[in-house]
């Protein structure tokens, strides 16, 4: 989150303009509106399986002229990755505008693409994080990369101190772990495959995912998460992202599969039946 508020407060200000592909994370916007920029999203479409058509995205983007490009990819939520060519035609399209690539989650990609080539065309930053591949929720440490000139402005604008020595030593204690990312690949892997299963087997919706995660259809996000929420299950209600309709729920481990589920239909049908009190209320 501070590289992206940096690289907004660097390069972007009044009279310029951000773009970003939704629908996804708010903190790519809230930090370009920060800045004083224009934003202008982007938005795959549900009938398309949330993908970015490359030539139509593409065109849009020139038409847009951004100064900054916010790509998360894979993306959070709808957990859609690009692959190599795909994301290149897409990052072109923004220069000579800077195109910032937010890889929090790619570390539980299967088959990823080797992304350090899109720093050898157009002026690109990529974003890596430890929060989610080491589970770091209090810690919230990550990196850049880029060339030196645009490494450069990000240092420029940033707060003396701003990383403690507490933190820094937790990442390198990250970055020895080399084989984490591998295992909670696989335990990501085998949670989603189950709590998939499970669900659709109850009748509900899933979409697949290159991520730690996978999207649920419900009938109403907010009074699901609510439900969930008092059965002890957090999941993320996605109406922040525009998406009223889907839950994010990140991939359990394995044993714990079966009473996710379980929450899933007591909070679902807690759902319904509310539901149903109101319309009787409303109609008598």
């Amino acid at each position: 989150m501070e590289i992206v508020r940096l690289l907004a407060r660097a390069h972007l200000g009044p009279g310029k303009r951000a773009v970003v592909l939704g629908p996804v994370w708010d903190e790519y916007g809230k930090a370009a509106r920060e800045a004083g920029a224009e934003v202008v999203e982007i938005r795959a479409k549900e009938e398309d399986g949330f993908w970015w058509n490359p030539v139509r995205t593409a065109a849009e983007i020139r038409e847009a002229r951004p100064d900054v490009l916010f790509l998360c990819n894979p993306c959070n939520p709808t957990g859609i990755y690009l692959e190599a060519r795909e994301t290149a035609e897409i990052l072109a399209a923004a220069a000579p505008g800077l195109a910032v690539v937010d890889e929090a989650y790619m570390d539980f990609v299967e088959s990823p693409w080797v992304s350090r080539t899109l720093l050898e065309g157009a002026d690109t930053a990529i974003l890596r994080s430890f929060t989610k591949t080491f589970s770091l929720w209090p810690v919230r440490v990550g990196y850049a990369l880029g060339r030196a000139e645009t490494l450069e402005r990000i240092a420029a604008a940033r707060e003396p101190g701003a990383l403690s020595p507490h933190v820094e030593a937790v990442g390198l204690a990250a970055v020895a772990e080399a084989d984490h990312p591998r295992r909670a690949r696989e335990a990501a892997r085998e949670g989603k495959r189950l709590l998939a299963d499970g669900l659709r087997e109850m009748g509900l919706e899933t979409f697949p995912t290159e991520t730690s995660f996978i999207l649920v259809k419900v009938p109403d996000a907010r009074a699901a998460w609510e439900q969930l929420r008092l059965r002890g299950i957090l999941v993320r209600d996605c109406t922040s992202f525009g998406l009223p309709w889907l839950l994010r729920v990140g991939a359990p481990p394995a044993e714990a599969v079966p009473e996710v589920v379980a929450a899933f239909a007591e909070a679902l049908q807690s759902v319904s039946e509310h539901s149903g009190d109101l319309g009787s209320e409303e109609g008598g």
